[in-house]
């Protein structure tokens, strides 16, 4: 496979967190400095195998990272297309988001056509906290596309039905900073409690979590993340992130002393383990991770 493409492209400074995976392409927000505000570009999409691009046409909402926003690819196999989804403020100046910016707007890209439409306006219930200043990537299970973000006090688990062209939203667990997605189930990684108190075992123990769409609670699956896995890891709310196919889940991000590990998982043996290190270029710095999914290349993928 081709490496990554050269920085004459693509310069590693100037990739945003919102880097999605969907039919064997990977798609990429770019951003540049302005009035020290990060303006986003026009969306890159690539396949690495045959290093074929493709720029999209602008969205019609103007975007900058002052404030949250959620984006996702996904495909659409009725029309052999795929499609980006992307939610945000509407304010096209650069702002400050306050607790007063609820009004959410939707674009959504589609290959087939090369165009941008917009999807019906959104009122958000809950006024997200203005220290979310970061894209949120979603995780889709059916046709529904799942978020999590907060307001100044609440975890939300945002969703968007793609068929109903539908935004709806829900507190949940205070502790459910990140979810993915397990073949067709939204998953999550949170402390275990007994009787309202964390189960303690080298500070409190890691359970994984599956979100029952009836009760709209999170259930434990059994699935614990032994201390002396996640001890190696720097532990922050987003320290680490998780993607899962399978029999298999991997857990990836930065060690205490300093390198780039992965953890895997095999459910039907019940056994963690940490494959042997491998070289990562120099130029991945030592920062918190932010996302971890699963890529598929294909050779005949179009941009």
């Amino acid at each position: 496979m081709r490496s990554f493409p050269p920085q004459s492209r693509v310069e590693h400074d100037r990739v945003d967190l919102s880097v999605c995976s969907v039919n064997g392409l990977l798609c990429l927000m770019l951003w540049k400095q302005k009035a020290k505000v990060r303006i986003h570009l026009p969306w890159q999409v690539w396949n690495p195998l045959t290093n074929k691009w493709k720029q999209l046409p602008s969205c019609k909402h103007k975007t900058v990272n002052r404030g949250t926003y959620f984006v996702h690819a996904f495909s659409d196999d009725t029309t052999k297309s795929y499609k980006i989804l992307m939610a945000h403020n509407p304010k096209k100046h650069l702002y400050q988001y306050t607790d007063t910016d609820t009004s959410l707007v939707t674009e959504i890209y589609d290959s087939a056509t090369d165009t941008w439409r917009e999807a019906s306006p959104y009122n958000l219930q809950l006024p997200l906290s203005p220290l979310n200043q970061a894209p949120k990537r979603g995780v889709r299970c059916d046709d529904v596309i799942y978020f999590v973000t907060r307001t100044s006090n609440e975890n939300i688990l945002l969703s968007y039905d793609i068929k109903k062209d539908q935004w709806h939203e829900e507190i949940t667990d205070e502790e459910c900073m990140e979810i993915f997605e397990w073949d067709g189930r939204v998953m999550t990684a949170m402390p275990l409690l007994t009787n309202g108190f964390y189960m303690y075992e080298d500070f409190y123990r890691i359970s994984i979590f599956e979100r029952n769409s009836a009760t709209k609670r999170w259930v434990d699956t059994g699935i614990e993340i032994p201390y002396k896995i996640r001890n190696k890891f720097v532990e922050d709310e987003e320290g680490v992130e998780i993607a899962a196919s399978g029999n298999h889940l991997a857990i990836t991000g930065y060690t205490r002393d300093g390198s780039f590990r992965i953890a895997i998982y095999k459910r039907a043996e019940n056994y963690w383990r940490f494959p042997p290190t491998g070289a990562f270029s120099d130029k991945i710095r030592q920062a918190r991770v932010e996302g971890l999914f699963q890529f598929k290349p294909r050779l005949e993928s179009v941009p």
